[in-house]
């Protein structure tokens, strides 16, 4: 079975983080991304995920220099404090079973599967990693 995952992205779920409020995984993931530690609190205090993804695409401060390296680390922690924290969506992904989860994201093929259908996916991975770890975690059993 595959799901595709815009379920999961729609809820805006307050995450603390190193002591720090997120309004979303996405304040989260963008803030991190740069060096200059006011624009990265310009991210994390910003409304919406969309504006902290806007804000997150400026070229006109610094990446973190090993950002490529590091990104799928960063997207793993964001989304599993937010799975920790969150009972609801915790159950909403334990209950996806093993089910081949799948980030319908037509113009990323990183995260997503992209245009063509082809892309890495590399959010529905994230998410079928975290699944597996809360599974351990919360010792749940899978439903047949």
């Amino acid at each position: 079975m595959r799901i595709l995952l815009h379920f999961f992205t729609l809820f805006r779920t307050l995450n603390t983080v190193d002591g720090k409020m997120y309004g979303t995984v996405e304040h989260y993931f963008q803030a991190e991304k740069f060096q200059d530690l006011n624009y990265a609190e310009k991210i994390r205090t910003v409304k919406s995920p969309k504006e902290a993804k806007k804000l997150g695409q400026s070229r006109d401060y610094q990446i973190k220099n090993d950002w490529n390296r590091i990104r799928n680390d960063v997207m793993f922690k964001g989304c599993l404090t937010k799975f920790e924290q969150h009972e609801d969506i915790r159950k909403m992904l334990l209950d996806t079973g093993n089910a081949t989860l799948i980030e319908n994201a037509r113009y990323d093929s990183y995260w997503g599967n992209g245009l063509q259908g082809n892309g890495k996916n590399m959010l529905g991975k994230t998410l079928m990693e975290i699944r597996d770890y809360l599974r351990n975690a919360y010792k749940v059993s899978i439903a047949k």
